[in-house]
């Protein structure tokens, strides 16, 4: 039997990059859990889990505040577009 549903992953809001790119999976059931995935990997928000950065995008200054790199913007969305 064949089954639908929706799973859930997270894509750099800096350079486009996949959570999930170098795992085994394409993605989770449960949200929550991605939220624990991302973190674990060192996946930053911007407190509100509206805007995600991967651990190459972002840094944090001497005052705890949140640095993009935005040298790499788009990064990996230009390698699938252009592709």
């Amino acid at each position: 039997m064949l089954k639908e549903f929706k799973c859930y992953t997270l894509l750099c809001d800096n350079c486009g990059v996949d959570l999930n790119e170098d795992s085994d999976y394409s993605g989770w059931a449960d949200e929550n859990f991605l939220y624990d995935i991302a973190n674990e990997s060192n996946w930053n928000d911007d407190n509100n889990r509206s805007n995600w950065y991967c651990p190459d995008c972002c840094s944090y200054d001497d005052n705890d505040e949140l640095i993009i790199d935005i040298s790499r913007k788009d990064k990996y969305r230009k390698e699938v577009n252009n592709g």
